[in-house]
């Protein structure tokens, strides 16, 4: 009675939005479940009260209990097989009225119950303080969302995407129970001051997770006639592996998963504490007892199993072609519009949405916001997007201008600069013309320049092409002339994508591979320093063999290939000779990365030999530092090679994070594993 009241106390003040109010809803569905049972057993038919308490459960059994039963006790298909329309059928029908409806009527034939009467306080107002500010910060419906999860389809401002068969709406179930689990673990790590508030969210999280394992792992200690099970996406996805995913790994995959996480063994182990003190009350324990089990669980454990849980999900939908769909985060912001509902759908409180479109940005506000890092940072950053991909010049221009004057400025953040490239770069997929002659404008602003000038040339090193209006060649070979390695590496990559897009029509035409432009060969025979030249080629290589931007041109310009192969290993040699390295097991170690064209464990054992050997400045690592190389992680072992230079740079938070990124999206990938767990021993100090 006192988790009902608290339920109660959170959707009267109306602080929580549209699917948090109905996923309340749906657990004040497992108490009622539990008090109507109790009054089942232990009224009898002769009592007075009996056929007020029969009323009651017979409005629940006939209304609510489904609910309970199919997206709170557990998370299930009501229908035969797999049903998107089904289930939001079912989450639609909880809302406000008929909530506090059942729990007013629980709560007054309570009361008229001999000896049961329970004083139900709730929240104190200090735990409904805290429960009010997290619901209020986890509010969706007063912005757009483009959404995965089954439960947000009709959603208010919610649009997104809606599959057919079973394995991808089972996707789409898993990412409606990632939004419960984690609106129930902000919930629960409020750290209320009564320790009823806590358990009550704790029942909840418990809830959600054993719902999110029963969708992805099917259960093993019941069999299929039980009215608990649910076939998990693992025994389903299985279906849509197609002839380009990789179905011998796939068809091993969550077998490898349990031997390495071992998630069965503790699934089944609290089990008890689900069935018992969670989604139901065990009817043979006293308060105290519920309770006491309740609080033996760990959930900072389970909070641990439940992302590697996630973890695998997401492994399969990335790696099974026809669940790319479900790829999609279970929701995405877009900012500046305001969704359609859907027919005559109203909030749970039987709301219609306003349907008020957002106001535009103006750049003043764009900059400020970004600068700032204020509460509209990512509208900022959306906005700042849409004015540099527009079609109106003068909305373009306006924007530039703004920013060029800001770039400016010494006190630009790393973090405000980042942004503001990034947005240039992704501007290239509309006008990629427009943008290089902005680039060229800034490049030529001696104080821009000056401040800013490796970021520049990167950005121009993936746009450059003839313009009839400027004369690209003169101005690279301005750049290079001046004999500084990075800019002169950035220019010639600026060079190499100018000179393979200008002739890719012609390929195309001939089927014939180019000779190797002389002009590339000439700036990169004219670096005569080995551990210049071998950087030079080094960066040519990496871009040429992992850039996206390249990959295109690459299948057919095969001569730049091979060209790029052979100076590079050449280069590589007379480095070694250069700085008289003896080990000659190190030499092998990078020829045979070479082979493999992994320029980023190349690079990270060459900037290790620079810096053993005191060398200032080390040229590898500046380089790194100045975007010289391709950050990529289509491959895994290449992308080994991008946190272990972060490592190397000191900016061990970086590495930290991209070693954990990468077992997070191969979970079962043990060299991915190794390499998180050799980089804790290296560094203690970074363990969680």
């Amino acid at each position: 009675m006192n988790e009902l009241q608290m339920v109660k106390q959170l959707i009267d003040i109306k602080a929580a939005d549209d699917f948090c109010s109905r996923m309340l809803g749906i657990y004040a569905m497992m108490r009622v479940d539990d008090i109507t049972k109790i009054w089942g057993h232990s009224i009898p038919k002769s009592d007075a009260n009996y056929a007020l308490a029969d009323n009651v459960k017979n409005l629940y059994n006939q209304g609510l209990r489904t609910v309970r039963d199919k997206l709170g006790a557990h998370y299930q298909t009501p229908a035969g097989t797999v049903d998107l329309f089904a289930s939001v059928e079912i989450f639609k029908s909880i809302d406000y009225a008929n909530t506090v409806c059942l729990i007013d009527e629980i709560s007054r034939v309570q009361l008229l119950i001999e000896g049961c009467g329970v004083v139900a306080n709730g929240m104190c107002e200090t735990d409904l303080g805290i429960a009010k500010g997290i619901l209020e910060e986890l509010y969706s419906d007063d912005q757009a969302y483009l959404t995965c999860g089954a439960l947000d389809t009709f959603g208010i401002n919610k649009g997104g995407v809606m599959t057919m068969s079973e394995p991808q709406v089972k996707g789409q179930y898993l990412r409606s129970i990632e939004v419960m689990v984690d609106v129930a673990k902000n919930l629960l790590d409020g750290g209320y001051s009564e320790i009823e508030t806590k358990r009550m969210f704790k029942r909840l999280y418990v809830c959600t997770v054993f719902n999110y394992h029963d969708n992805l792992i099917t259960r093993k200690d019941i069999n299929d006639k039980a009215v608990q099970y649910e076939e998990g996406l693992d025994r389903l996805f299985p279906k849509l592996i197609s002839i380009n995913d990789n179905k011998a790994v796939l068809e091993k995959a969550f077998d490898q998963f349990e031997n390495i996480y071992q998630i069965e063994p503790f699934i089944k182990k609290y089990r008890k504490v689900r069935d018992h003190a969670c989604a139901h009350f065990d009817e043979n324990s006293t308060v105290m007892d519920i309770n006491k089990e309740l609080d033996l669980l760990n959930t900072d454990k389970l909070s641990e199993v439940y992302g590697y849980m996630l973890n695998m999900f997401n492994y399969i939908a990335n790696n099974v072609f026809l669940l790319k769909a479900v790829t999609l985060p279970a929701r995405v912001p877009i900012y500046g519009v305001q969704m359609e509902t859907a027919g005559d759908i109203e909030s749970f409180y039987g709301e219609k949405p306003a349907g008020d479109i957002p106001p535009t940005m103006g750049c003043v506000e764009i900059m400020r916001a970004i600068r700032k890092n204020t509460e509209d940072y990512g509208a900022a950053c959306d906005a700042l997007q849409k004015k540099l991909m527009s079609h109106d010049e003068e909305e373009y221009q306006e924007m530039v201008g703004f920013i060029a004057q800001r770039l400016r400025e010494p006190s630009v953040s790393n973090e405000e600069q980042t942004v503001i490239i990034l947005a240039l770069k992704n501007a290239k997929r509309c006008f990629p013309e427009r943008l290089q002659r902005t680039l060229v404008s800034m490049i030529n602003d001696k104080v821009i320049f000056k401040l800013h000038d490796a970021h520049l040339l990167w950005l121009l090193s993936s746009n450059c092409r003839e313009d009839k209006n400027i004369d690209m060649m003169k101005l690279l070979d301005s750049i290079i002339i001046q004999q500084k390695i990075i800019p002169t590496s950035l220019s010639l990559l600026a060079l190499l994508h100018m000179m393979v897009e200008k002739r890719h029509s012609y390929i195309v035409g001939t089927n014939k591979a180019h000779e190797v432009a002389e002009e590339i060969k000439n700036y990169c025979e004219s670096v005569k320093n080995p551990t210049e030249k071998c950087l030079l080629m080094m960066v040519l290589s990496q871009h040429w063999f992992w850039d996206r931007e390249l990959e295109y041109y690459r299948s057919y310009e095969t001569k730049y290939t091979e060209y790029f192969q052979k100076e590079t290993e050449k280069a590589l040699d007379a480095y070694f000779t250069y700085i008289k390295l003896q080990d000659q097991q190190e030499i092998e170690l990078c020829k045979g990365y070479l082979k493999k064209n992994l320029l980023l464990l190349v690079l990270y054992r060459l900037a290790y030999y620079e810096q053993e050997r005191n060398q200032t400045p080390n040229l590898y690592m500046e380089a790194w530092r100045f975007n010289c190389f391709v950050r990529t992680k289509c491959y895994i072992y290449e992308a080994f090679g991008v946190g272990l230079m972060e490592e190397l740079m000191g900016n061990k938070e970086s590495a930290k994070s991209i070693f954990e990124k990468l077992v997070k999206e191969n979970p079962i990938h043990r060299d991915a594993i190794k390499t998180l767990e050799d980089f804790y021993k290296r560094n203690p100090e970074m363990m969680r």
